[in-house]
């Protein structure tokens, strides 16, 4: 976008610098010298002629070389240009993330004789640096810090034409080498990233695809793109950046972000002699580092599914992904796709409406409904494309991909339309196809629902286990189940377990209760106070305190006096549940010493082992209830029972 109103810099005055565009037309006046000519000769009109190009001239030149030596600044080819491409939004306002990253980046301790650092920023109702909320800034790093080059009125920085600028601006003005480019913002999964807070406007998949099939790294290509994004790692980035990159490094799983999460500072250690794969090494290591000095404080545990990809791969992955999603049979084996699906960790902290899954782990879950070669093909792919992978679980192997199943029918169509805009191959269609397929299930299914599915037989206690005998139709249908278990006390139900250990055998769903098992850090332990209760455990991987009113309502569970549940689940509230947690704009050390200090002062049970075996607890004060999913996503419960 050009800009009429910018000036190049020379000098400076709160904080911004100007060069004044004169002319001599401007600056020497007509006279009439022919009725005086002979009254000047008689002056003294030497040093008068002299001292008006002195006054004149002299400044226009400094003008002219002092602008030269700016534009030569900018002009003068150096080895590599890094771009950051910076949308502050909330992580800024809300919590300075922007600003602590910012922060990390020295230009004392970078190499800016061959190097260039420019970025560009915006989209945030505050910054608590550097940075105007009343314009998109372009700034330059010096060995000072970051200085203003150029401003735009504000505008969208999720838009087509933001973007485009940036790019077109920074490849005119520094000619290097080689470029690399930073995303920093939130990632929306398959849909896009670079989230505007001053417009809700985002950049979607299709029009990332759009900017740069007509920026010049259509041509050039970039030599490395980092999305410091949350659940960017996918094959749906990974195709349309395989045309203007060389390598990408992303995150599969959101990214733990604050003060005490180091990533832009390894622009610090970065050497002319690192090639990409170096310094997205780089990037990764930086990241690793952090999360693990925070997991090793024993104070919170986090994870990390950072991924390092060779773009000039991703062809033979998307080929023998296309391969794989032609050999599932939906009009066969929908059912049985459709609970391996579930099955499937989701990424996104159970903000399911991304619905991305690690590619190379829903094959393993398919694999008995395609056939041995197109899973050995497309794992091989992903192995030869996935350079490197520091995930800290096991089902993370550096891409995942968009496979529509929690998202409501608003965010499902939402990505199958851009889908649509950047691909039309047997995944589209597959994902097309499942999709309509379930949804017209829903729609039939939900026709005639009631607000509460029971299941049709009432739980039983046999010996060491809880059972319910499922209806064939209810077998046909089931996904997956839970059992919680309650302890009665003054008509109040106190949740002492929620657990994903039952297993389905024939017709029956059993919990054996004999054995010794863990609350998978999710409700760990709750206490009766004053009419309401608290309930300390893990909401999103983040240990949080809920706070419950005297209602009855447990983690979005109704339940009455007469053992029997009202209303059933219900979506996380903040109307109807206050929660007390460890979010982003709150991750700092004095922020976690705190939190951590009120966890261990409620003497919270996490990781710490609940038996339910005769032995160790009265039975008689404890309730069950198990919660069933279907292949539609819709729960069914049982009537809540006690255990004799």
């Amino acid at each position: 976008m050009k800009d009429d109103n910018y000036l190049c810099d020379v000098k400076e005055k709160d904080g911004n610098v100007t060069v004044e565009k004169v002319s001599k037309e401007e600056n020497v006046k007509e006279e009439d010298t022919s009725k005086n000519f002979e009254d000047i000769k008689k002056k003294n009109w030497k040093p008068v002629f002299i001292l008006l190009p002195i006054l004149v001239i002299v400044p226009l030149l400094v003008l002219f070389f002092l602008s030269l030596q700016e534009d030569n600044m900018n002009h003068e080819e150096k080895y590599r240009t890094f771009m950051i491409y910076m949308v502050g939004s909330d992580l800024e306002s809300s919590g300075s993330i922007a600003t602590y990253d910012l922060n990390d980046i020295k230009g004392s301790k970078i190499d800016l004789e061959n190097n260039n650092v420019v970025l560009m920023v915006g989209g945030s109702k505050k910054w608590h640096n550097f940075v105007n909320e009343d314009e998109i800034g372009i700034y330059k790093l010096s060995k000072k810090g970051f200085s203003k080059i150029k401003s735009y009125s504000v505008s969208s920085m999720g838009s087509v034409d933001t973007f485009s600028n940036f790019l077109d601006y920074v490849y005119s003005s520094f000619p290097s080498e080689k470029y690399d480019l930073i995303f920093w913002n939130h990632g929306l999964g398959a849909a896009g990233l670079e989230v505007d807070e001053l417009s809700d406007d985002f950049l979607d998949i299709n029009e990332l695809n759009t900017v740069f099939k007509e920026s010049p790294f259509a041509k050039e290509k970039l030599e490395l793109v980092i999305f410091n994004n949350c659940l960017s790692a996918n094959i749906h980035f990974a195709s349309v950046m395989k045309n203007y990159a060389e390598y990408m490094v992303a995150s599969e799983e959101v990214l733990y972000v604050g003060s005490v999460i180091d990533r832009l500072n390894f622009l610090n250690d970065v050497k002319e002699k690192d090639s990409a794969y170096d310094i997205g090494l780089l990037y990764v290591n930086k990241s690793d580092a952090s999360i693990d000095a925070v997991n090793k404080s024993g104070k919170m545990s986090l994870d990390s599914t950072m991924s390092i990809i060779d773009l000039s791969k991703i062809d033979d992955v998307e080929t023998s992904m296309n391969i794989f999603f032609n050999s599932l049979d939906l009009d066969n084996d929908y059912r049985a796709i459709s609970r391996k699906r579930r099955s499937t960790d989701t990424y996104g902290q159970g903000d399911y409406e991304y619905d991305t899954v690690d590619l190379y782990d829903l094959s393993n879950s398919l694999q008995s409904y395609s056939n041995d070669k197109a899973v050995e093909s497309l794992q091989s792919s992903i192995k030869e494309a996935v350079k490197y992978n520091s995930a800290l679980n096991d089902y993370s192997n550096g891409l995942s991909v968009y496979f529509p199943y929690y998202g409501s029918e608003e965010h499902i169509e939402t990505h199958l339309y851009l889908m649509g805009k950047i691909w039309d191959n047997d995944y589209t269609s597959f994902i097309n196809s499942f999709y309509n397929r379930a949804n017209s299930a829903k729609r039939a299914h939900r026709a005639g629902q009631e607000t509460v599915l029971y299941l049709a037989n009432d739980l039983k206690r046999e010996n060491d286990s809880i059972t319910v005998l499922l209806t064939d139709k209810e077998f046909d249908e089931y996904q997956s189940a839970n059992i919680y278990v309650f302890k009665k006390e003054n008509d109040k139900y106190e949740l002492v377990l929620k657990s994903d250990k039952v297993s389905l055998n024939d017709k029956q769903l059993v919990f054996n209760n004999s054995n010794v098992l863990k609350a998978d850090n999710k409700i760990v332990s709750s206490i009766y106070e004053k009419n309401t209760y608290k309930v300390y455990g893990n909401y999103n991987d983040t240990d949080v305190i809920l706070k419950i009113s005297n209602d009855g309502l447990i983690n979005g569970l109704f339940v009455d006096s007469d053992d029997k549940p009202i209303g059933g689940f219900v979506e996380y509230n903040d109307d109807n549940i206050d929660f007390y947690s460890i979010s982003y704009s709150s991750l700092t050390e004095e922020k976690i010493e705190e939190d951590w200090e009120t966890l261990k002062e409620k003497k919270t049970l996490n990781n710490e082992s609940i038996n339910l075996s005769v032995e160790k607890l009265d039975l008689k004060d404890y309730y069950v209830l198990i919660e069933m999913k279907d292949e539609n996503n819709d729960t069914y419960y049982s009537k809540l029972t006690r255990i004799y």
